[in-house]
């Protein structure tokens, strides 16, 4: 059996999210077709609020998983420590307003100080990369991709790639870059928020050549992204792109809905539960959800008590702000951030899902959650602009796309889903979905394909 080493430094369990979702499926299922994955991840003592132990156990015992060290990450830990050493010893003076805060807003406390400790460290050590978690694990890929014969590494972050860009060099085993989303090339403004960075920009596209170039293959996620990799380095042979899409884990994911059913909400009950998984980007959203659900209402074709927004996950209070202004308030649940499992079985409870994503992300992405979403066979509202997320829903028939700007047209779709619960046939609305081609098993194959054409040359 053949051997590939995997970077996946911060896309790997037990780190949550969706972006590691990728990278285990495909670990998961690459012994099927021949290569035996090793993986290489940063030590989970370092992950903090981002680690999810339940996740552990979905690695698969033939998955060889190294952890390495990160001395940027091990001062951010200490200062995130020292922080929460400082306000455990000033909670006796806090304000009577601080200690009645919310769950949620303790988390959001929580999550600015971890994150003021990771821009301390980022800001210290250079922006983008992390050279000493680098340098370790080049140190430690080295003599793994010795006994390899293909390396893949995936991004963000995209300091991965460039590690295993070095492994590469060093070693000379092939190596496959996939980017899960684009590094600079039409997004660099949308990692740095907008700042004017010339300078930044130009370095970051020197960067992202460098990895296109020196790559034996290189994968992205979407269609829209070839096509910008494409245009802005029309140098790279177009024989080396490839696109495989994020998809879902059948066999994993069943076992949640399965467990759900019996809890499922029955037919009549007057509340349509609205999920939506992981952050939202874009506040709009919350505003145009909320502003249509006062049109029924005003109209009214519904009331307050048809209504449940749950936001798993981080929920900030510019968030619950949005439902307060609109006094909608009792309609919003929060539960924060929970295991991926409690996370999967809340989407299976759902009666819809939200999905979102403004212009500047909707034409080139599609959010990984959608991929999750599938399994639930649960209608998707889909917040957003026209792009390759909207299409894949319509292709589908998952469910409903919609942009933020049209307040009346949402009302209109949650008119049709409120009557569909309260007559029992939500599930007849996407009973035609057609999603099949997305599961991991067959989009690993594509993987391997593209390993054993690198292999051979």
């Amino acid at each position: 059996m053949k051997k590939v080493l995997i970077v996946a430094p911060q896309a790997y369990p037990p780190k949550r999210g969706p972006g590691g979702l990728r990278a285990l499926g495909f670990s998961r299922h690459l012994a099927e077709f021949g290569w035996e994955p090793t993986v290489l991840v940063l030590d989970d003592r370092f992950l903090g609020s981002s680690c999810d132990p339940s996740l552990r156990d979905r690695i698969p015992k033939h998955v060889n998983v190294v952890k390495v060290f990160s001395p940027e990450h091990f001062l951010s830990a200490a200062i995130h420590q020292t922080m929460q050493f400082v306000r455990r010893s000033n909670k006796s003076g806090a304000t009577e307003a601080s200690q009645s805060a919310s769950p949620s807003e303790k988390s959001t406390h929580r999550n600015a100080l971890s994150m003021f400790a990771r821009r301390v460290a980022k800001n210290f050590f250079g922006d983008d990369f992390y050279p000493g978690w680098m340098t370790a694990t080049v140190l430690a890929g080295i003599p793994i991709a010795r006994e390899a014969d293909c390396i893949y590494s995936t991004s963000p972050p995209f300091g991965s790639h460039i590690v295993a860009k070095w492994i590469s060099r060093l070693t000379r085993v092939p190596w496959v870059a996939d980017f899960r989303d684009p590094y600079a090339a039409g997004a660099y403004h949308l990692r740095t928020k907008g700042a004017n960075d010339a300078a930044g920009e130009a370095r970051a596209i020197r960067r992202e050549r460098g990895v296109l170039a020196a790559a034996d293959a290189v994968i992205t996620v979407t269609d829209a992204m070839d096509e910008i990799y494409k245009s802005h380095y029309p140098e790279i042979p177009a024989a080396k792109l490839h696109v495989i899409t994020n998809g879902y884990d059948e066999d994993i994911e069943l076992r949640t809905i399965e467990s759900s059913l019996d809890e499922s909400p029955k037919p009549g009950s007057t509340k349509l539960r609205i999920v939506h998984a992981g952050l939202i980007y874009n506040v709009n959203v919350l505003a145009s959800l909320c502003e249509a659900i006062n049109i029924l209402i005003r109209e009214k074709k519904a009331t307050k008590a048809d209504f449940e927004i749950e936001l798993i996950g981080n929920c900030p209070s510019e968030h619950h702000a949005v439902f307060k202004e609109q006094s909608l308030s009792e309609c919003l649940v929060a539960p924060g951030i929970v295991p991926q499992k409690e996370a999967f079985r809340r989407m299976c409870l759902a009666d819809a899902l939200l999905i979102e994503a403004g212009a500047t992300i909707a034409h080139y992405a599609i959010r990984a959650k959608i991929f999750e979403y599938m399994l639930a066979r649960r209608p998707v509202l889909g917040i957003l602009e026209e792009g390759p997320m909207a299409k894949l829903i319509r292709d589908t028939r998952i469910g409903y796309c919609v942009p933020a700007s049209e307040p009346k047209k949402i009302a209109e779709i949650l008119e049709r889903l409120v009557v569909a619960k309260k007559s029992g046939t939500l599930a007849e609305l996407i009973a035609d979905a057609e999603f099949a081609k997305y599961n991991r098993r067959l989009l690993t194959q594509d993987l391997s394909r593209i390993f054993d054409s690198i292999v051979r040359k």
